[in-house]
């Protein structure tokens, strides 16, 4: 009775998981500062972490194994490049790094605990793993539902959020390319989970309903590479209910979004990818943004960071002041993880991060051959990297927490999908 009960609480504990990593706040964001931004599941995160342990010192759980060639020297040396890193500069700046050290250090030992309690999950309660895969996708639904009711709302002149009168769809996400990152995942696993079964559920029809109407409120250029991406990986892996089901279900929902929608949603939304998210910002006289101009100054700024100290880099937090240094402001992050990484952490940082890349990639592609989940982790991994030449997503929680549960080997007494 209390193994069942015990079941039945990690059950509700990776469901809660699945609905709170898609639900992103942001905390004293002011001029000089771009604020935190944390996941609603930042506040579960403490309390696993204290069961987890408890479990270990009752030796009731077993250690993950890792999927080979992954191993635990990744995360460790990626952790020792972070901590380098955040030393390196302080000696550079002269100073502490608020930003650094709360949103770049603490921050990637947040995700560490999300990628260990996922590997603990998968080790010792795997069964768990299609309860968690269902509600990652019916809440990443629901979110893709609520985007559409908001536009809906919009034609009829009533307001049921905050968005401003053209801003992009971003779910609970607070930044419209996570989001887009989000949905490139949740495509991913309904697909793979729709091809293993010769009747999909209802879910895998809906949500390529959506998707279209979606995708155009979202206005994510990258997200655009992504879906044609994840088109030809679908088509591939299994092409007849890729054309049977995906492509009926995304051109009926293309032709709703015209058929609903007013003319002036369609060609601001549609317009958005190609003209720049930017030029819809600046219609607004209340909008605080930066445009193309900007994000260059921001690369040059982050080059030449790296040519001062190519090896070791300019350390965490340096891009930020070294802007406040040339600007007299805080522009913004580097948008692009690779450059990020080369600028802050140098050669020796980019080729951590690079080689455990992968080092999952390989674990994965691997496991994949027989399983349906590590085949969607496997296709999310590479719209990460995909995602990660235009923007800064390492910090994403739900990657690293779909990480932690696919790289390990479950223990032979646990079921598993």
């Amino acid at each position: 009775m209390s193994a069942a009960r015990t079941i039945d609480g990690i059950v509700i504990a990776a469901v809660l998981f699945a609905i709170t990593l898609q639900i992103n706040l942001t905390f004293m964001a002011s001029a000089d500062y771009p604020g935190l931004r944390i996941s609603a599941a930042d506040f579960l995160l403490p309390l696993a972490a204290l069961f987890i342990g408890v479990s270990f010192l009752r030796r009731r759980s077993a250690w993950p194994a890792w999927e080979k060639p992954f191993r635990w020297l990744a995360p460790l040396a990626m952790s020792g490049v972070m901590i380098f890193a955040f030393v390196n500069g302080y000696f550079v700046q002269g100073e502490i790094s608020r930003w650094a050290l709360t949103n770049k250090l603490t921050g990637w030992f947040v995700l560490m605990g999300y990628f260990g309690a996922g590997a603990w999950l998968a080790a010792n309660h795997g069964r768990v793993l299609p309860h968690f895969i269902r509600a990652f996708v019916l809440f990443a639904m629901a979110a893709m539902a609520w985007d559409i009711a908001i536009q809906i709302f919009k034609m009829y002149g009533v307001e049921i959020s905050a968005y401003g009168p053209w801003e992009a769809a971003r779910g609970f996400m607070a930044n419209r390319n996570a989001y887009g990152f989000l949905l490139a995942a949740a495509a991913a696993l309904v697909t793979v989970q729709g091809f293993e079964k010769t009747r999909p559920r209802p879910e895998f029809y809906i949500f390529w309903l959506m998707f279209p109407a979606v995708f155009i409120f979202n206005g994510s250029r990258t997200l655009w590479v992504c879906t044609a991406f994840l088109l030809v990986v679908f088509i591939c892996l299994d092409w007849r209910k890729s054309l049977k089901i995906i492509l009926p279900c995304a051109a009926i929902g293309s032709s709703l979004f015209f058929l609903i929608f007013s003319a002036e949603q369609q060609k601001i939304f549609i317009a958005a990818p190609l003209t720049g998210i930017d030029a819809l910002v600046e219609k607004r006289d209340d909008a605080q943004g930066y445009g193309h101009a900007e994000r260059m100054d921001i690369i040059h700024g982050a080059l030449a960071m790296f040519k001062e100290r190519p090896l070791q880099g300019a350390g965490l937090g340096s891009a930020l002041y070294f802007q406040r240094q040339e600007n007299g402001q805080t522009l913004d992050v580097i948008d692009c993880t690779p450059l990020w990484i080369l600028s802050e952490m140098g050669i020796i940082g980019l080729l951590v991060f690079a080689g455990s890349y992968a080092l999952m990639a390989m674990a994965l592609l691997k496991k994949a051959k027989e399983d349906a989940f590590a085949r969607g982790i496997f296709i999310i991994l590479l719209c990460f990297g995909i995602f990660s030449l235009f923007h800064e997503l390492l910090y994403t929680r739900f990657l690293w927490f779909m990480l932690g549960l696919t790289l390990v080997r479950p223990r032979r007494d646990v079921q598993t999908i």
